[in-house]
């Protein structure tokens, strides 16, 4: 019987241990960076409104905002075919926080915000970041 209260319990402990190793491909859990051949394009959104004017994107790898405020990476926004987009060129896949701010001409004032995005695959992706803070 002792050893029978010896043995499940190593049993148990050793199979969640090789469990914690079995991730799938999607699972991601690295924060990103340069180097690889991602493209992430953002625009910003106030409500349901796009911003119609310029702005600027801050990018911080991993999905946690900056606690001192200082972000890895930073875009303006570049007028694209009449829409205000900000791309980051050259991302590995992995876990990103990101922060824009801009005028939003409609409500007469600065909106910024931000939110985590994880990148899935190194390949050129559109993303609407809301933005709903007035500054």
């Amino acid at each position: 019987m002792k050893l029978t209260q010896l043995i499940f319990p190593a049993l148990i402990m050793v199979s969640l241990a090789s469990c914690d190793g079995c991730k799938r491909d999607n699972d991601i859990n690295v924060p990103g960076g340069k180097g690889g051949t991602g493209i992430l394009r953002i625009t910003l959104q106030h409500h349901d409104r796009i911003l119609d004017t310029a702005g600027i994107v801050y990018m911080a790898y991993g999905m946690e905002a900056p606690g001192d405020g200082k972000y890895a990476d930073s875009v303006k926004c570049i007028n694209e075919n009449g829409q205000h987009v900000a791309i980051f060129n050259n991302l590995r896949k992995g876990e990103y926080y990101l922060y824009g701010k801009g005028f939003d001409s409609k409500a007469g004032a600065m909106i910024a915000g931000g939110n985590g995005y994880l990148l899935r695959e190194e390949k050129t992706v559109d993303y609407v970041l809301s933005v709903s803070t007035h500054l």
